[in-house]
């Protein structure tokens, strides 16, 4: 369920109709009886779940801003007399010209503003999922049914883009069972023109191992690079 453009819910849930014996060696096995033919109701429920995620960006602040914004400048407008622009006392035909050549000219710096200043952006994305979970867990063998099991996680992802050449992202996992975060997974890019450089590692946990690539990005020179990397398996491996 989408309730908003940044917020999503989602809820599910599975029913077990069915009673439970013992095998002979003594481990719990579902049988051909219903519950409800032998006083035990419709159903019992066998695992139901929910979950909800929320993401924050750049944007996020920026709409928030804005809009307060907005109202200020129509409070200032009202009261107005002659807008200044900064551009006052200059002629606005040199003025629209330079505005004109810097939209016209290489974009290969980036984006400019109507002054003439290169706008530098920085992107960034920051994800929230929260999830609950109820299962069956041990065998009650006096009662002959499961008992029942709660679990949640919570995880945590975002990405940040400081330049257009530039990426960090990462991602983690809390289990709230452990009390600790089971996974923690970053990386980095860099485009170097006609080069990019990526680098990944997972600092913590049983899976810790890094790895560094930098390639050349023609198709045809996939074989020209330098790699260095670890294994999970590697005993004490150097991270330099």
């Amino acid at each position: 369920l989408k309730l908003s453009k940044s917020y999503t819910l989602s809820l599910n849930a599975t029913w077990d109709p069915y009673l439970y014996e013992l095998d002979q060696n003594g481990n719990p096995r579902q049988v051909d009886k219903l519950r409800a033919l032998n006083g035990k109701g419709i159903g019992k429920l066998m695992n139901t779940g929910t979950s909800f995620s929320y993401s924050l960006n750049q944007d996020t602040f920026k709409k928030l801003f804005s809009r307060e914004k907005s109202e200020e400048d129509d409070t200032d407008n009202s009261n107005a007399m002659v807008p200044d622009d900064g551009t006052m006392g200059e002629n606005p035909y040199e003025t629209a010209g330079r505005v004109n050549s810097m939209s016209q000219g290489d974009n290969s710096m980036g984006e400019f503003d109507p002054d003439g200043y290169l706008k530098n952006a920085v992107n960034w994305n920051l994800s929230f999922n929260y999830s609950l979970r109820y299962g069956y867990g041990e065998f009650d063998k006096e009662k002959m049914e499961y008992k029942g099991r709660l679990t949640h996680n919570f995880g945590l992802s975002g990405s940040l883009q400081p330049t257009k050449n530039w990426n960090f992202t990462f991602n983690t996992d809390y289990n709230f069972e452990l009390k600790k975060f089971t996974n923690i997974n970053c990386s980095v890019n860099r485009n170097l023109h006609c080069w990019s450089m990526s680098a990944s590692f997972i600092p913590i946990g049983p899976y810790k191992s890094y790895n560094f690539t930098i390639r050349a990005n023609s198709t045809l020179l996939q074989d020209l690079k330098y790699e260095q990397r670890s294994s999970p398996y590697d005993r004490g491996a150097n991270w330099y």
